[in-house]
């Protein structure tokens, strides 16, 4: 049976169009759905993204967002629950984590360029 969030399908002749997924009627494919509880058969992290978000200042113009702003969208704080980071591990089944970029400039995973 299918499940929304834990049943995989695999199709190497699937394509996406638009807002469609295009399946042909010869295609070869397979569904795959996991059994349990989802979570606890995760183990294993395949994909750490090492994450930087960049504003940008213009000579005229800049984003309205504020770094902090920006930060919490994309890494979350005490007040947003719900932002990228979450968004990725909820969809990937904690497989993809978010991390925040470090380096020269970099403050707290954001890096502001004029």
């Amino acid at each position: 049976k299918w499940k929304s969030g834990i049943t995989n399908l695999f199709s190497a002749d699937a394509r996406i169009q638009g807002k469609l997924l295009l399946i042909p009627q010869s295609a070869n494919v397979k569904f795959d759905t996991q059994s349990g509880d989802v979570n606890s058969q995760v183990d294993t992290v395949d994909t750490i993204k090492r994450t930087i978000v960049v504003r940008v200042k213009a000579t005229q113009s800049e984003t309205t967002s504020s770094i902090d702003e920006l930060r919490s969208g994309i890494f979350g704080d005490e007040n947003d629950k719900y932002n990228f980071k979450t968004q990725m591990a909820g969809c990937s089944v904690n497989r993809v984590i978010i991390e925040k970029a470090t380096g020269t400039n970099i403050n707290d995973g954001v890096v502001e360029i004029d």
